[in-house]
């Protein structure tokens, strides 16, 4: 099961501007991972380097543990706040529920033994 903290209260007094920036970092922050570790676990020619590989994944996983964990339920408070506001932030919502579904995804598919 992939903890999940209780996010914290995002600032409702921020601008408009502010806060669809803030949506897009979040995304941002659950994009990042896979962009710059893919290359690691993908690439055949480091398939013989398995110390890379598994410094690799000790930033990897818990990058995106903090996604599903932290980053996921603040973009829904966003979202909610956006909502309030009648503001229009394009598919940035949708984007980050697509996101979520498919890292917890890729995250069940490692026993809790495997993660550790």
């Amino acid at each position: 099961m992939i903890p999940v903290r209780v996010a914290r209260k995002i600032d409702t007094s921020i601008s408009d501007q502010r806060l669809k920036s803030e949506c897009l970092g979040r995304l941002a922050f659950g994009i990042l991972p896979t962009e710059q570790w893919a290359c690691v676990f993908s690439n055949p020619k480091l398939m013989t380097l398995p110390e890379l590989r598994c410094k690799a994944f000790s930033v990897w996983l818990p990058t995106l543990i903090d996604y599903i964990g932290e980053g996921w339920p603040e973009i829904q408070q966003f979202r909610a706040e956006a909502i309030s506001r009648g503001l229009d932030c394009g598919d940035i919502f949708e984007l980050g529920a697509q996101l979520a579904h498919h890292t917890i995804s890729v995250l069940s598919l490692l026993s809790r033994d495997e993660q550790l």
